[in-house]
């Protein structure tokens, strides 16, 4: 199914993006290098944002964690919190993925103490499949 991302939009130290334009899906990929500094998380959002405010019009996101180091410390929750959630709210539907059981307990802990709105996955299959069958209803890359 990796085949369906065919275009590379932006690419940096800690996340690429690849888009799969047939199916109005970005797939945000964060990579294995961690953020030392809240700096370092910063630049990530500020080229996403960037991205998204130029007019990709994807309506689904698969946020792909699977290659992170799992970090839940409160100061980077709460950065999250601050500055991806408004980021993963552009998008009517957001499959996240992950590696472990432990990182599929900690985002739906996540998501049920701050209401959050996305799926989680083990699998990318299951991932895709999931975004493919959503309606293109929705939140359509609101800034």
């Amino acid at each position: 199914m990796e085949d369906l991302f065919s275009e590379t939009l932006y690419r940096d130290e800690f996340m690429w993006i690849r888009a799969a334009k047939m199916h109005s899906i970005l797939w945000v990929i964060r990579s294995s290098a961690p953020y030392k500094t809240l700096s370092d998380a910063s630049a990530t959002v500020d080229g996403m944002r960037g991205l998204l405010n130029r007019g990709v019009s994807a309506t689904k996101l698969l946020f792909d964690t699977r290659l992170v180091p799992l970090r839940s410390d409160p100061t980077f929750e709460e950065f999250s919190r601050k500055h991806f959630d408004p980021l993963l709210a552009r998008f009517a539907h957001v499959a996240i993925l992950v590696a472990t059981a432990t990182g599929k307990l900690q985002l739906n802990r996540i998501r049920r103490e701050n209401g959050g709105t996305f799926e989680v996955f083990a699998s990318f299959d299951e991932a895709v499949v999931h975004l493919q069958k959503a309606s293109t209803q929705g939140a359509v890359n609101k800034r």
